[in-house]
């Protein structure tokens, strides 16, 4: 039988090792806040770096429907030049 004690004595170890446990827990939480932190600066060059590309592909777009436009001009002036031939031939 256990005395008042040695109760005691039991009890205290095992309010340390809740002490030691909760301060492991602490180190955890710290380390996931500074992870999520580094997640959330991530997501944020991400956000950006999206905005660029989207504004890059825009801007491609509009290259290639100019470019698209010189073709068709080329293709015109090549039918033109195709007829004014067969005048000649």
């Amino acid at each position: 039988m256990q005395t008042l004690g040695s109760s005691m004595q039991t009890l205290g170890k095992a309010m340390q090792e809740f002490g030691r446990s909760m301060q492991e827990f602490s180190r955890s939480m710290q380390e996931f806040g500074r992870s999520m932190q580094t997640f959330g600066k991530a997501m944020q060059t991400f956000g950006r770096t999206m905005q660029t590309f989207s504004k890059a592909m825009q801007e491609f777009g509009k290259a290639m429907q100019t470019f698209g436009k010189a073709m068709q001009t080329f293709g015109r002036s090549i039918q033109e030049f195709g007829k004014a031939m067969q005048t000649y031939g």
